[in-house]
């Protein structure tokens, strides 16, 4: 049997469709049924998965052997509500079937984004918002030059791995976010509100509140 596909699930439809919005490492956006049905019941958003794919009807897959590898940290209220907003803007605004392992790249790095947290633990909601900064990007927006010159920090933060002995890239890390300042912070927030607000489906989005949630 080929290699297992790898996918983040993006979108519950459970009870009324047993159905998985999800998107994959090769093929991009899709729509799953898991095999058996059951399984779909344990599957959340922003779990990261492996299974072998197999085509139904009407672009729909059938995920067989299904695993999960990864799940997003459940004691943070606000983690959870950044990681289903990223999510959310992910299933609207992709297509189906329309292959970007740069976006899968990047929704891995917000899943771990927690594991960063002691290190950044005052900034990490200016974090979170140049995350939210470079998704958009990558789908196509372009926000003015002020705010894509932020794109550094997400550079140093994801290119290499980052961990507590390496105290000067820490450092460094730290002295860049310090520079960020509010202004930057609200024209971040308008910005990616009004790229949601681009939408025809805006009205459907449920994490629309960027301002009050970090």
């Amino acid at each position: 049997m080929h290699n297992k596909e790898l996918g983040f699930i993006l979108k519950r439809f459970l009870p009324a469709k047993q159905k998985l919005s999800i998107l994959t490492q090769n093929f991009g956006k899709a729509e799953i049924i898991t095999n058996p049905p059951d399984k779909s019941f344990i599957l959340w958003p922003g779990m990261l998965i492996s299974f072998h794919a197999s085509q139904s009807i009407k672009n729909m897959y059938i995920a067989n052997n299904v695993e999960i590898l990864l799940s997003p940290t459940e004691n943070n209220s606000c983690y959870l509500h950044w990681i289903h907003q990223t999510l959310e803007i992910c299933y609207y605004f992709l297509p189906l079937q329309d292959p970007c392992e740069e976006v899968f790249n990047h929704l891995y790095h917000c899943i771990a984004l927690p594991k960063n947290e002691c290190l950044f633990n005052n900034q990490i909601s200016v974090i979170k918002k140049i995350y939210l900064l470079k998704l958009l990007l990558l789908m196509g927006f372009y926000p003015d030059k002020n705010l894509i010159s932020l794109l550094s920090i997400y550079e140093q933060l994801t290119c290499t791995s980052i961990d507590i002995d390496n105290k000067q890239k820490v450092e460094s890390i730290k002295i860049a976010l310090q520079r960020v300042s509010s202004l930057q912070i609200k024209k971040i927030d308008n910005w990616v509100l009004s790229c949601i607000n681009s939408h025809p489906c805006f009205k459907n989005f449920k994490t629309v509140c960027i301002k009050n949630k970090t």
